[in-house]
């Protein structure tokens, strides 16, 4: 695939425009799961920010996961989530995200495991604790291959957009 990150070539412009760039936390602010050492620095100069994550996993032991993790630790920074991993590890993962998420306006949350068409059994809802439900600004919530319980507090009147998909 192609370098997420390619736009950094623009910070070697010229000093000024390196300068610049450093100096604007939002342009840092935009963080797709790729690697430890730039997800610290994309954090680093993200400094008070409001934060995008993309985040992507195949497996409960991909190093990904540490990453993801790390970034949920600024639940109150997070502005979009997006994350595709196994439903099971999406499961375990939400139960630890209890920060709030009080700037949170979309979160897309997919099951990465598109062989099995069976939910997680036995029953048990991914997303129940998640961010505390403390997400006052959520607007636009997507769900896919993911089992949640029709009651989660996700489910709430800022919504505008919601999409849910079991296909």
């Amino acid at each position: 695939g192609t370098d997420p990150y390619q736009w950094i070539r623009v910070t070697h412009v010229c000093r000024a425009w390196h300068t610049i760039a450093l100096s604007t936390p939002r342009l840092w602010s935009h963080i797709i799961l790729t690697r430890k050492d730039v997800m610290d620095e994309m954090l680093a100069r993200s400094k008070t920010a409001p934060l995008s994550l993309t985040a992507g996993f195949t497996t409960s032991d991909d190093m990904r996961i540490r990453l993801l993790e790390r970034v949920m630790e600024e639940s109150r920074r997070l502005k979009e989530v997006r994350i595709i991993g196994p439903a099971r590890a999406l499961q375990t993962l939400s139960t630890k995200w209890t920060g709030a998420a009080d700037i949170l306006e979309t979160l897309s949350i997919s099951d990465s495991n598109t062989f099995d068409p069976s939910p997680v059994y036995p029953y048990n809802p991914v997303l129940a604790t998640l961010f505390s439900s403390q997400t006052p600004r959520l607007c636009r919530l997507e769900i896919n291959r993911v089992v949640v319980s029709w009651d989660n507090p996700l489910f709430c009147s800022t919504l505008t957009d919601l999409i849910v998909l079991y296909r």
